[in-house]
């Protein structure tokens, strides 16, 4: 998914936004989907009119008689597993903040109707947590026994007799009202909407639908509308709001797909079970990957194992939002076609279309919200974002559909992406209003990363970090290889590459790499024939093939410490490819007055631009950052020689901290551009202290200290030790005292915020301090560490080097007395 990058972010190490697939290849020609076609027909049985079934055996058949709903279900339906899908249909503007639009994701559950005493049918709901496929022995009956099945309704059975070969339940009370079953899942995911208290009166059924497959309901429902300030069931109305909703019942395979363990080397989202069966002395947590189910046709098999290009059983069909503005459904059909060649090494050749998605003229039956099948749903909302969402069978991890959230503003963030990191060498940059042809190819690499999530695949955090740096500006390479490995990193666009080097687009954009067609052979290769040792195996020799020198490598999104795996970062060395792009940046800031020069809106386009430029500066700062107190981690399996873990060393993090000195704590001037400061309000002096601050709270960290003093504990020789860390640091802050200098104002803030960052590390920590955040048995509390007793002793060395200063006189004597007076109030409230 994408999210807007702000500057609070930067602060937890920028969590910021995606990447891009290739630009350039033929655009397929539009066509209408007919493989899909939904007779719908009205039927008698008995007395009793048949409402909607699909022609043939519907799985669960429904029949309305004097406005009520007869569920009929077949025995051999009963026990099965039912997956229950509720989204949002329809909805109003008082119901939405960030989201709330047709297609969002409300409930998921798993049901199974059985037979129970007294002539009823019960639905239960179920949990599977707990893994033991043997049902023969007696610990398969003790996990039983500790997870019994809860009955969520009971439903008298209107079909009595045990000749019957049906049971029919009458489920208009149960659709017609409020559960956490086939609606909203919870209060909390209705007051995400701000829906309160169901209203009966003002709720219905409008329509249930049978299928060969699934069941569709439509429901109309009302609740107490809650103030936008006060989301809780506590607070007064403010009045009602409405919905449609659409909950979907889907007849999952008896047996469940063969399950995929995930490996640490290849990104996937995964499906979790507490495992009783591995391990007769243990109780391991069995990670398997969320993947499509493709398998070759019974005739194709033997072609498949020769190494032939076949076509799945059943492809993957991703249709188009009726919605979506025509001009751009031929870009979003090419992002979703763009995966056939990473499937394609998984051994399947039109495995993965997109399609336009049939209007109601051809099939009156279809809609976005019906699980059974997957959509791109185009949402009229400012919101700046995309997201690749799925439903996941979770007894296998097999997908079973995907929707993936199109918000029609994500053109605004891309286009600003654009202008600022490539506006340096690409003109189309360079304006406004993006060529449509521009805008197209940017919106369908945003959907090429996305169809990559419903795919089941992770970011991929590393993937640039493979890439040597001179590497991104040498043309023939760049536009060969493109300049990451991954669509699934937050990579963007090839910042590094300068004007003189005459880049095209095709080492600009991202593209399907090496790694997603890897990665896609690791989930999707076929070894469904195979004995389950050896497909294992064949799988694990996949996997093996992972390596940093040839572009298959994995850097989790959520990777603390390793400065390898970043969002927005390029190269194998962030601190060169970075002071290429801020070249760029200065570029581009003396040209953003002229290319966002407005008639209609003033300065305010100049305004947002200038913004988006100075956030891009700060993630640079964030890069390097990272790297001080880093830890490589590079995921192995156990055997392998190479350690998982390595500090980062001491060399590279000195080049970190010679960046930040260079770029920031020396003032970037350049961001101070008279022109944009005048005309648009903006505050230099503001810009530059965010991005100080900012830098200076992540530098004085806890955990950058816990991981140099660990770094020391471990090798004292080679460590970059907090002690060498802090000297570093304060010589470069205080480099005019140490001269006896002026200090002009930037660099007086600066020495302000450093002091004061040290000042709250002592208090934030002291046992007395009622803020304190807890610590707990296993973790490091600074105060209990060398860390504490490293910044009091930094503050007094600083108090004592301001008291050899010569100048006595001016803003810059008050600026150090000043500083003392801090230092030796923190001191003191120790």
């Amino acid at each position: 998914m994408i999210c807007k990058n702000l500057p609070a972010l930067l602060s937890l190490y920028f969590l910021s936004v995606l990447t891009v697939t290739a630009a350039g290849a033929g655009l397929p020609p539009i066509t209408a989907d007919t493989s899909r076609q939904t007779h719908v027909k009205t039927t008698t049985a008995g007395h009793l009119p048949v409402i909607k079934n699909f022609e043939g055996d519907a799985f669960l058949s429904v029949q309305k008689v004097m406005g009520k709903y007869l569920l009929e279900i077949p025995d051999n339906i009963l026990g099965r597993d039912i997956l229950v899908v509720s989204r949002l249909a329809q909805t109003s503007a008082s119901v939405r903040e960030s989201d709330g639009f047709a297609g969002d994701l409300i409930g998921q559950a798993v049901v199974r109707f059985q037979k129970g005493p007294d002539n009823r049918i019960f639905m239960n709901s179920l949990n599977f947590q707990t893994y033991n496929r043997d049902s023969t022995s007696a610990l398969y009956k003790a996990v039983q026994r500790a997870n019994i099945e809860p009955i969520e309704a009971a439903f008298p059975n209107l079909n009595p007799g045990t000749e019957q070969k049906t049971s029919k339940i009458d489920l208009t009370e149960y659709i017609s009202g409020d559960n956490n079953i086939f609606f909203f899942e919870s209060n909390q995911a209705k007051q995400r909407y701000r829906l309160g208290q169901f209203s009966a009166e003002r709720s219905y059924t409008k329509d249930v639908r049978g299928f060969q497959n699934h069941l569709e309901i439509i429901t109309l429902k009302t609740y107490a509308l809650l103030p936008a300030e006060r989301k809780s069931e506590a607070a007064l109305s403010a009045g009602f709001a409405t919905v449609t909703l659409n909950t979907s019942l889907l007849l999952l395979p008896e047996k469940g797909m063969d399950i995929r363990r995930a490996d640490a080397r290849i990104g996937y989202f995964t499906t979790s079970f507490t495992d009783f069966d591995s391990n007769p002395q243990d109780v391991k947590n069995l990670q398997v990957i969320n993947r499509w189910k493709l398998e070759p046709k019974a005739e194709d098999l033997s072609r498949y194992r020769k190494g032939e290009l076949v076509e799945p059983k059943k492809p993957i069909i991703i249709y188009i939002d009726p919605a979506t503005p025509q001009k751009w459904v031929q870009y979003l059909i090419a992002g979703i076609n763009d995966w056939e060649s990473a499937f394609e090494q998984a051994g399947f050749k039109n495995a993965i279309a997109g399609r336009i998605a049939p209007d109601a003229a051809r099939d009156s039956s279809w809609s976005l919200e019906d699980a059974a099948h997957s959509s791109l749903v185009y949402k009229p909302s400012d919101r700046e974002n995309a997201e690749g969402l799925y439903i996941s069978d979770p007894r296998s991890g097999e997908i079973l559909e995907s929707h993936i959230n199109w918000y029609h503003n994500i053109m605004k963030m891309v286009h600003d992406w654009y202008m600022i990191q490539a506006g340096g060498v690409d003109s189309a940059a360079q304006r406004t209003v993006l060529d449509d042809r521009v805008m197209g190819e940017l919106l369908r690499y945003v959907a090429a990363h996305e169809v990559g999530h419903v795919l089941g695949l992770r970011h991929n955090f590393g993937a640039s970090a493979t890439v040597p740096v001179e590497k991104l500006r040498d043309k023939a390479w760049v536009e060969t290889h493109g300049h990451t490995p991954s669509i699934m990193d937050y990579a963007r666009f090839n910042y590094v590459a300068q004007p003189e080097d005459h880049i095209d687009k095709s080492g600009i954009f991202p593209r399907i790499g090496v790694y997603d067609k890897w990665a896609i052979e690791f989930g999707y290769r076929y070894t469904g024939d195979l004995d389950s040792a050896d497909a294992r195996e064949k799988i694990k020799m996949i996997a093996k093939r992972s390596s940093i020198s040839n572009g298959l490598w994995y850097g989790r999104q959520n990777s603390q410490d390793d400065p390898r795996s970043q969002s927005e970062d390029l190269g194998d060395d962030p601190m060169v490819a970075d002071t290429y792009g801020i070249k760029n940046l200065k570029r581009i800031v003396l040209q953003l007055p002229k290319w966002t020069a407005s008639d209609d809106d003033g300065y305010y386009g100049l305004k947002s631009m200038y913004g988006k430029l100075s956030t891009q500066f700060g993630l640079y700062m964030a890069h390097a950052t990272k790297f001080i107190g880093g830890v490589y981690e590079s995921p192995k399996n156990s055997g392998d020689t190479a350690y998982v873990y390595n500090f980062v060393p001491k060399e590279k993090q000195l080049e970190a901290l010679d960046f930040l000195d260079r770029q920031l704590f020396n003032t970037p001037t350049w961001l101070l551009n008279p022109q944009i400061l005048r005309n648009t309000g903006s505050s230099g002096f503001q810009v530059i202290y965010t991005w100080q601050d900012l830098t200076l709270s992540n530098l004085l960290y806890s955990r950058v200290f816990n991981n140099l003093m660990a770094f020391e504990a471990s090798d004292p020789i080679k460590a970059y030790t907090p002690s060498a860390f802090l000297t570093d640091l304060h010589n470069r802050i205080f480099r005019e005292v140490r001269l006896n200098q002026p200090i002009d104002s930037y660099r007086r803030n600066l020495q302000k915020l450093y002091i004061a960052r040290l000042a709250d590390f002592i208090t934030r920590y002291h046992p007395l301090n009622p803020k304190k955040s807890p610590f707990f048995a296993g973790t490091i509390d600074p105060y209990c560490t060398d860390a504490l007793s490293l910044v009091k002793q930094e503050l007094r060395d600083v108090r004592s080097m301001i008291s050899r200063s010569k100048i006595t006189s001016g803003g810059t004597a008050a600026h150090l007395r000043d500083l003392s007076e801090r230092i030796s109030q923190a001191l003191k409230n120790q």
